[in-house]
């Protein structure tokens, strides 16, 4: 029987910062995503419309799965404070992408709830995400 020299309980690199991985995931995806909209819809004439409809489905998409691994690699058992903190501070980042994009910072009632939803949004896939881990024997 082989044994490992590591013990269970040190923390591996991914489990160091598993916030910061989950939003390593989620931006990375949202770039993959947002670069499959952009040729959709260059192939395919789409609107504006159907536009801001996959831009919300891709980020949406960013923000689950990247909680969802962030509360996977956690070590605690709170997934959706995991989760969540994952979730806002993508929200944050794409905010801030947005302001220096645009050179406009409005914070109103309609962005608030979008950081919001996508705060709750990724507190669930926390949520699921740590239920979805196997607890060691003891």
């Amino acid at each position: 029987m082989r044994t490992s020299r590591i013990p269970p309980t040190s923390a591996t690199p991914e489990r160091g910062f598993p916030v910061l991985y989950g939003l390593f995931v989620a931006l990375c995806l949202s770039i993959f995503g947002m670069m499959a909209v952009i040729w959709l819809a260059q192939a395919d004439d789409m609107t504006d419309g159907r536009i801001v409809v996959g831009s919300y489905i891709v980020h949406g998409l960013a923000t689950f799965v990247g909680a969802f691994v962030a509360s996977r690699r956690a070590k605690h058992r709170e997934g959706w404070y995991v989760g969540g903190i994952t979730g806002l501070l993508y929200s944050c980042v794409m905010t801030a992408i947005g302001f220096v994009s645009f050179q406009t910072f409005t914070l109103d009632a309609d962005g608030m709830f979008r950081i919001l939803l996508m705060t709750i949004l990724a507190s669930f896939a926390g949520v699921l995400g740590k239920a979805s881990t196997r607890e060691p024997a003891k």
